[in-house]
């Protein structure tokens, strides 16, 4: 339950690391003046372990070990917390092997790649629970991270959200505190239910 923000990064065959790493900094850059409570370093990740807890492992050094990606996938990651009790919001891209799908009677668990590759991101970011310090703290940690997925944007990468807030389309700071009551109503007539 709550109020997050989907969202997928994905950039054209061809984009430079330079351009991504740029981005990266750029994004580290304005996270600092929007106001993040913390912003991490630009990291160069690889799959080497397939059982690497999500998002990527605090391995020494630059190099991190990425969950899910599958083998063969790398890329560049910058983690950002836009405030107390938001969840922390990922940016970057990462190459990874299309899944091809399974022969006819191969097992499930066998998993065959493509030689092509898609550079993206998908992830997300739960900011309903910076509520608990106030609804103008979930309202500008929330616009936060809008706002570096709008430099994004701006790069021309490509950016696809699902804003439970839907601040995203309207942009209205109003329309997104009222989602957060309409959330804690829920909220309290569900404690309500499972108590009557």
């Amino acid at each position: 339950m709550g109020l997050s923000i989907s969202y997928t990064l994905s950039v054209k065959r061809g984009t430079t690391v330079r351009f991504l790493i740029n981005l990266l900094r750029r994004t580290q850059r304005l996270a600092r003046q929007n106001g993040c409570a913390g912003v991490g370093k630009v990291l160069e990740a690889a799959e080497t372990d397939p059982d690497a807890p999500p998002f990527f492992d605090c391995a020494p050094g630059q190099k991190r070990r990425l969950h899910g990606g599958g083998r063969g996938s790398y890329g560049w990651l910058l983690e950002v917390w836009p405030g107390e009790g938001c969840e922390t919001a990922v940016f970057g891209i990462l190459r990874q092997r299309r899944k091809l799908p399974r022969k006819k009677g191969q097992p499930a668990w066998v998993v065959r790649y493509s030689k092509r590759s898609d550079w993206k991101l998908d992830a997300f970011c739960k900011t309903y629970y910076a509520a608990a310090h106030g609804r103008e703290h979930f309202v500008r940690c929330h616009e936060r991270v809008i706002q570096l997925l709008d430099l994004w944007k701006s790069a021309g990468v490509r950016v696809e959200v699902e804003d439970g807030g839907g601040f995203w389309k309207n942009r209205s700071r109003e329309a997104l505190a009222a989602q957060v009551a309409d959330v804690e109503v829920m909220a309290e007539l569900d404690r309500r239910r499972v108590w009557s």
